[in-house]
């Protein structure tokens, strides 16, 4: 997890010319899902099916949705004049742990429905 000192949660490397701490690359969420699934796999879907759960958990608004959702959300000077500069890093880290949350209560309900408990 990125530090306080960043606007990523999932930060990436520095920039080798500014120094500036990025997000992780696109291509990261699909060499890890290949190397743990098979060379096959994709991560097609996987931005439709994140934003219906959180939104459907009633907890988040549409905002912080968005703002974790969008690579370049704080990067915008008009989005941050239209916020009042706000990234909502804080919030963000709890829709990312509510998420994980439910993908963890998904994958005790897969195993005890396939007996691997």
């Amino acid at each position: 997890m990125a530090g306080e000192d960043s606007d990523y949660i999932f930060a990436g490397q520095n920039d080798r010319e500014t120094g500036e701490i990025k997000p992780i690359s696109d291509n990261t969420g699909r060499q890890y899902l290949q190397k743990i699934m098979g060379d096959k796999s994709t991560v097609h879907g996987f931005r439709t099916l994140w934003n219906r759960v959180v939104s459907n958990m009633g907890q988040f608004t549409i905002e912080v949705i968005e703002a974790q959702l969008t690579h370049a959300f704080t990067q915008t000077n008009i989005r941050k004049t239209y916020l009042g500069g706000e990234n909502f890093l804080e919030k963000r880290r709890d829709v990312v742990q509510a998420y994980a949350d439910w993908c963890d209560k998904q994958l005790k309900i897969y195993k005890s429905a396939n007996r691997t408990v």
